[in-house]
């Protein structure tokens, strides 16, 4: 899959998989906080 424009030579495919990919890491941080101060 290769959009046809491209950001600063990053394409969009690769912005949204990365932000996905940052968001889900973010997710499980946070959700390791909150069962660490839960206890």
């Amino acid at each position: 899959m290769v959009p046809s424009e491209a950001i600063g030579g990053f394409t969009v495919y690769e912005i949204k998989s990365s932000f996905e990919f940052w968001q889900e890491r973010i997710m499980r941080s946070l959700h390791k906080l909150c069962r660490n101060q839960a206890r």
